[in-house]
């Protein structure tokens, strides 16, 4: 069997390759992919062409966007690998599975430039992110040193001190709103791990460097301590009264920006800010930066720094990995990689290369000299799962639905249940024995009522002439075959698997089947939350689209206006959320603004995409995105109809009310049922929306089923659970569908 699923495995990538023409050869150049985010691309290129001169026998492709990362996944699970890479994969599974190649022989040589061995180049602490059982198997450039930012003017006009510890920086947080009028923090509550640096910095200068460790190996008892709750503690009094309002419904670039146009006073943020965000900052602004607040402890030291690094890696089967390791060599050579912290404004990890960082950063690059030690989390998880639980319990706290020892107390529980998964990944506990059951229950009468159709045993037995039917349908079912049918197939027999798409399957059986149903509150979360958009949606979308069809179909003035215009945001697709994004903008978003002028104070800063407020967000976009599409699908009905049969009905005196009732919405049944089953499909198939607002990271609360599928997939790697999620989506469509169109009548329409 797995003969036949590897082999159809490669059938399609063949098929793939040839379509697309990606065929590897031996006279390709290194690839390399890069993440696009607020370093840009322009600098890496002008850095493989320089390589390139320099190496005229290796010339370098590069590629890169800001979702590099996705392609990329998709690419390991081929084994279309490029040379390099610096995106966000987690990398410690592609460890565990030696895919990945151990740069100790390069690291212990000479240097770029030659001056000592290339280790010794960089900063004390940096390669320890991705050593793995003394094997160094990522090199940083990007050195991402989390600071409280400022301006530096209006602290001197105020003569405001730059604080050291929590009660210090809390005690300034007062004073600002007291003596300034302005919010304290704009922070980007959208994305509430972007907390969790604050957090981790506060517990580890509190308990020192082994707790911290036995907390990132999730071992019992290092989240509900005492530490942790003072720690959650201090960020739950700042977000409660210190941030900027709506903050918990901004991205972190509109929090940048609220801070740069002087609406809040200081910004938690890495040291990107200044290449993410230099074509907005003001001339005359003044960036200022301090250390992150420390706890009173005697454990605090104030020359250890929470940093992350924007690691490099090498794959080990790719075509050429030794060029790509001199790639990186080059890259983050003194020369290079100065050059790169000069024109970017971004601290990177090599010794000496920072004292050229741009004039705005002079405070960063200060803070980075006095570090002795450095620590954070490094990309990916070593132990799949705890970001999520991470995301969700500091979503949370901030948004004061649970205080500190609450927020300790779930993270304590969710480290127990991540870490014994990981250790037992065949124990399942039943948690959710009754929606099981009425679930299953759904499934088979679908399938029972889909059976029992009326004339289904008739079409099926009756005669048909294959020969001629196999000349028509033969073509297109060689192709829905190669691509749906074989592909569902393999998928299906994935989910009966516990793989990491890089190792060998293990079987499982219906495991995976009954972890989601039984086990699952992501999955039953993430379930509800479809239904409400299957339900909520349609439910305005339908009768709003059949009255804007009705009244464009008797003849309204500028109906071709109409018919563009209520079609328009089709067409717009990914770019028509982006724009909802701007609308729903809690400062200054017209949204807010028009509530707020019509007297609705409640709205001003209203964080309408927070997790909390996000679904209701949703109902509006939906209406807009939808309606169009159907009124065109329902005039185009009405407009097929004999104006014959109005013609009677006005002789019989019908209103146009009853005319409506009785003649037109009969004859366009089928289509309204049709209709019915699109949205219900869009509604189960909902995704782009809440994985772009949510910055790839939802919440538990904001999943929807195809997010955790995702997420399941390419960031947990868990692929058997992925195809189990994809298996019970299509089975929810198909019978879901079923049911629509056996309730609407649509069979005996049929046959009418």
């Amino acid at each position: 069997m797995w003969y036949c699923i590897e082999m159809a495995r490669r059938v399609v990538l063949v098929l793939f390759c040839l379509l697309y023409g990606s065929i590897p050869s031996s006279a390709q150049p290194i690839e390399v992919s890069v993440f696009e985010g607020g370093e840009g691309l322009g600098f890496y290129r002008r850095v493989a062409e320089q390589f390139g001169r320099l190496n005229p026998e290796t010339p370098v492709r590069l590629e890169g966007d800001p979702r590099i990362a996705d392609r990329l996944r998709i690419r390991i699970l081929e084994g279309n690998l490029p040379e390099v890479t610096n995106a966000s994969i987690n990398a410690w599974s592609l460890i565990e599975h030696e895919e990945l190649l151990p740069l100790d022989p390069w690291l212990d040589g000479p240097s770029w430039d030659g001056s000592g061995t290339w280790r010794e180049t960089f900063s004390p602490g940096s390669l320890d992110a991705f050593t793995y059982r003394g094997k160094t198997y990522g090199v940083p450039l990007v050195y991402v040193v989390w600071s409280v930012y400022h301006d530096k003017a209006l602290f001197q006009r105020h003569g405001w001190e730059t604080p050291q510890t929590w009660p210090e920086f809390l005690d300034l947080c007062q004073q600002i709103s007291r003596e300034a009028g302005l919010a304290p923090v704009a922070f980007q509550g959208r994305y509430p791990f972007y907390a969790k640096a604050l957090v981790q910095n506060t517990y580890y200068q509190s308990v020192g460097p082994t707790a911290y460790a036995a907390q990132e190996s999730l071992e019992p008892g290092s989240f509900h301590n005492d530490a942790m709750v003072e720690t959650l503690s201090w960020l739950e009094r700042l977000s409660g009264t210190h941030f900027l309002k709506g903050s918990l419904g901004m991205s972190h670039t509109e929090a940048q920006l609220e801070f740069f146009q002087g609406r809040a006073a200081m910004l938690f943020c890495g040291s990107w800010l200044f290449s993410e965000m230099q074509d907005n900052i003001p001339e005359d602004f003044e960036l200022g930066a301090f250390a992150l607040p420390l706890p009173i402890s005697k454990s605090a030291d104030p020359h250890a720094s929470y940093a992350t690094s924007g690691s490099w890696f090498v794959f080990k089967k790719s075509a050429n990995p030794e060029a790509g390791v001199q790639f990186l060599r080059y890259l983050t050579s003194r020369q290079v990689a100065g050059s790169f912290a000069s024109e970017r404004g971004i601290t990177v990890a090599v010794k000496g290369a920072n004292p050229d960082l741009h004039p705005l950063m002079a405070d960063v690059a200060r803070q980075l000299d006095g570090v002795r030690r450095t620590f954070g989390s490094p990309a990916g998880e070593p132990i799949p799962g705890m970001d999520q639980v991470w995301n969700d319990v500091l979503g949370k706290l901030m948004a004061n639905r649970v205080d500190a020892t609450e927020a300790a107390r779930e993270l304590e529980s969710g480290a127990v249940g991540v870490r014994q998964r990981y250790e037992e990944p065949d124990r399942i506990e039943v948690r959710h024995l009754w929606k099981s059951l009425a679930f299953l229950t759904f499934l088979i009468g679908g399938v029972i009522l889909g059976w029992r159709r009326p004339g289904f045993t008739r079409a099926v037995t009756g005669r048909v002439d294959f020969g001629r039917n196999l000349v028509f349908l033969g073509p297109a079912l060689l192709v829905y075959t190669v691509f749906f049918i074989l592909p569902s197939v393999v998928a299906f027999f994935v989910s009966l698997t516990r793989w990491d798409g890089l190792g060998a399957p293990h079987w499982v059986g219906v495991a995976n089947f009954a972890r989601l149903l039984l086990e699952s509150d992501v999955f039953w979360t993430a379930l509800e939350n479809n239904v409400y958009l299957m339900v909520v949606i349609p439910v305005v979308v339908l009768p709003l689209s059949l009255v804007l069809a009705s009244a464009l179909h008797h003849g309204v003035w500028g109906q071709r206006f109409f018919r563009i215009a209520f079609f328009f945001p089709n067409l717009l697709g990914v770019a028509g959320i982006l724009l909802w994004q701007q609308l729903y903008n809690p400062q200054g978003g017209p949204i807010n603004a028009l509530f707020t002028a019509l007297g609705m104070s409640r709205f001003q800063g209203f964080p309408w995409l927070s997790p909390d407020h996000l679904y209701t967000a949703l109902i509006p976009m939906g209406i807009w995105g939808a309606c169009g599409f159907n009124m065109v699908l329902f005039l185009a009905a009405m407009q097929s109809i004999p104006p014959d049969l109005f013609e009677v009905a006005e002789l019989y005196g019908a209103s146009a009310w009853e005319k409506f009732r009785y003649v037109t919405l009969p004859m366009i049944r089928e289509t309204l049922v049709a209709a019915t089953i699109f949205m219900l499909i869009a509604g189960m198939k909902a995704f782009e929306a809440i994985w772009l607002l949510t910055n790839q990271s939802p919440t538990t609360e904001t999943h929807v089923v195809g997010t955790q599928m995702i997420r399941s997939m390419f960031i947990e790697q868990r692929i058997g659970q992925a195809a189990a999620i994809a298996c019970l989506l299509f089975a929810m469509v198909l019978v879901g569908s079923g049911f629509v169109h056996r309730l609407s009548g649509g069979d005996q329409a049929g046959q009418s």
